[in-house]
């Protein structure tokens, strides 16, 4: 006696009583047909798609988040140029305080409010994001460095600063 046909993930199994644990039914498989054959072989694809895909996502994640202070880093060097080619003190002052906010971010001692942070879809600033203890030690020299320029009501000290600042992001870049 024959029992009911079931199709289940690319294979037919056949449902019939077959000795088992406790004189349970068991489904047994019955030859694969070419639809069942292609069934599988489509479902497979698709495990080894999407298992792909996952595990792309997680080895890429670290890589995402260097892409981060990395940008970061690029704005903030932008920021020191801008300051070093500013014509006034508020121009650098300014330019000087949009490198030090990406560099901090939100979260940091310097970070001014009254400012733009221009980085502030990026990341949460390039020292929090950035993992590498030598490169941080290095950016925490350039906020350092900023800041000084910001302090001084000398146009020309402060383009010093800017210009120090400046070339040190473009030696960590």
């Amino acid at each position: 006696m024959r029992g009911n046909n079931v199709s289940h993930f690319g294979g037919r199994y056949e449902v019939r009583p077959v000795p088992g644990l406790l004189g349970q039914c068991q489904f047994e498989r019955s030859a694969p047909t070419g639809d069942s054959i292609k069934n599988f072989r489509e479902n497979a694809m698709f495990v080894k798609y999407a298992f792909a895909a996952a595990l792309g996502a997680v080895v890429m994640l670290p890589a995402v988040a260097l892409a981060d202070a990395a940008s970061e880093i690029a704005t903030a060097t932008d920021h020191a140029g801008y300051a070093v080619a500013g014509l006034n003190i508020d121009a650098i002052h300014m330019h000087l305080h949009h490198a030090v906010n990406c560099l901090e971010g939100s979260s940091g001692k310097d970070f001014d409010s009254g400012n733009d942070n221009p980085c502030a879809k990026t990341g949460k600033g390039a020292i929090p994001d950035t993992t590498d203890a030598a490169t941080k030690s290095k950016l925490q020299a350039v906020v350092a460095t900023a800041e000084t320029g910001i302090a001084s009501k000398d146009a020309v000290t402060a383009k010093k600063a800017a210009t120090d600042a400046y070339a040190a992001l473009r030696a960590i870049k």
